[in-house]
């Protein structure tokens, strides 16, 4: 035997509000996920390249995030673009995504 729902009174605009805070949140958390994956990547690149672990590739990241004050995800983009061919970490370029 179930229960009944009982529905909250919530004012149509409320609800609109409630909507479209759980719309951005979502967006949010799907970046924060795709993000998280090219970080990933990145990693495993300093790893095979350089023959580092996991953690010392993830410092790397962030102390050059860091230093040059670009978001992580742009640093991680730029690593996996220089082994693809399609970026470049030299200080006289732009990172991809503009930081």
């Amino acid at each position: 035997m179930t229960t009944p729902r009982v529905q909250r009174s919530v004012p149509e605009t409320g609800r609109d509000a409630e909507l479209a805070r759980l719309h951005r949140e979502n967006a949010q958390l799907r970046q924060a996920i795709a993000s998280h994956a090219r970080v990933d990547q990145a990693i495993g690149v300093l790893i095979a390249t350089y023959e580092v672990s996991s953690a010392a590739g993830f410092e790397v990241l962030r102390e050059v995030s860091q230093h040059t004050n670009v978001k992580l995800r742009t640093i991680a983009e730029a690593v996996i673009g220089c082994l693809t061919g399609a970026g470049s970490l030299s200080s006289g370029k732009a990172l991809p995504g503009g930081g």
